[in-house]
């Protein structure tokens, strides 16, 4: 699952590799999100990904919760988290406006 936090999204489930699956609750801070959160359709990524003109994603993911055919995506240096729960639109909102308000206020 997820929360916000004013520095940053907490995560728990993350999961730590290599080696065997470790649960573990962390704080990703504002500062290190690339980009906004998106909410995907696993299903259509996978569609997606089968076609060479129109690849899905691709590389290592740290996390999985909740819902199973939609994620909410939050990308970092060291990776990829998807995220699924309850009310996941509602999240991405808030949490895309208080990484834009982070970041105004902290010249990014």
């Amino acid at each position: 699952m997820y929360s916000l936090d004013p520095e940053g999204i907490y995560v728990s489930g993350a999961a730590k590799g290599p080696g065997p699956y470790v649960e573990e609750s962390k704080l990703i801070p504002y500062s290190a999100i690339l980009g906004e959160l998106k909410k995907l359709n696993l299903a259509e990524e996978i569609i997606t990904s089968w076609n060479l003109l129109k690849p899905g994603l691709s590389g290592e993911y740290l996390g999985v919760e909740g819902d199973p055919l939609h994620a909410i995506m939050i990308e970092t240096a060291e990776g990829r988290y998807l995220l699924r729960g309850d009310n996941m639109d509602a999240f991405v909102s808030e949490a895309n406006a208080k990484l834009r308000a982070w970041r105004a206020g902290h010249g990014g």
